[in-house]
């Protein structure tokens, strides 16, 4: 625990800052779009975290490493704008997926810790929306904004894990799909929703 209090030491507090990616920003900009900035902090592996978060949503930091396992989670304090540091060096080198969660929205971003540096492509960053999953009597409603995703995935699988059914959309922006569930037997099930870069579940059971 120690070593991972470490791993990720806080070098900065929240604080407010000039933001690049608006100066001197109108009263208006209050109510304005959450953004961020990722990047590496000259040639160490050093985190740079720019916020601005004019709504206060509630934001939680996530780490995974190349096998999806989480590396780190912290829950950040609302505030309107922040400049976070993140000191990576004693994570292995490697791919790792940093996440940001706000209320059903994830921003992600690809990182890699190579030649003792830190390297983060921001054209790799992206945006998923989490989709909504409804159960209503006999039937499954999944629905999801999913932009410019260039694959999703949908199965219903049963207690063991194996997928019943599957359905793969390309580029499609928004999904809508009601499922009819009158013909499983009763027992549990679960519903997939792989954008590809986070999975989401949720569990149901069929009883009559």
């Amino acid at each position: 625990m120690k070593a991972m209090t470490l791993l990720f030491l806080l070098l900065s507090s929240f604080s407010t800052w000039n933001s690049p990616l608006g100066a001197n920003p109108r009263p208006d900009s209050l109510i304005g779009p959450f953004r961020v900035e990722i990047m590496p902090r000259g040639e160490s592996k050093t985190l740079r975290l720019l916020m601005d978060n004019p709504r206060q949503e509630q934001v939680t930091l996530e780490l995974f490493d190349s096998r999806g396992k989480l590396v780190f989670a912290r829950q950040l304090r609302p505030q309107p704008r922040f400049v976070l540091h993140y000191d990576l060096k004693y994570l292995p080198e490697g791919e790792y997926l940093l996440v940001l969660k706000r209320p059903r929205k994830e921003t992600f971003q690809p990182i890699r810790l190579e030649g003792g540096r830190l390297l983060v492509d921001p054209e790799q960053r992206g945006l998923v929306h989490e989709p909504l999953i409804t159960r209503n009597g006999e039937f499954l409603d999944v629905s999801l904004m999913a932009g410019d995703l260039p694959r999703v995935t949908i199965q219903i699988q049963n207690a063991e894990g194996e997928p019943l059914h599957q359905e793969v959309y390309q580029r499609q922006p928004v999904i809508l799909r009601h499922f009819d569930l009158s013909l499983l037997a009763e027992g549990n099930y679960r519903v997939v929703v792989d954008t590809g870069f986070r999975r989401f579940e949720k569990a149901f059971q069929i009883r009559r």
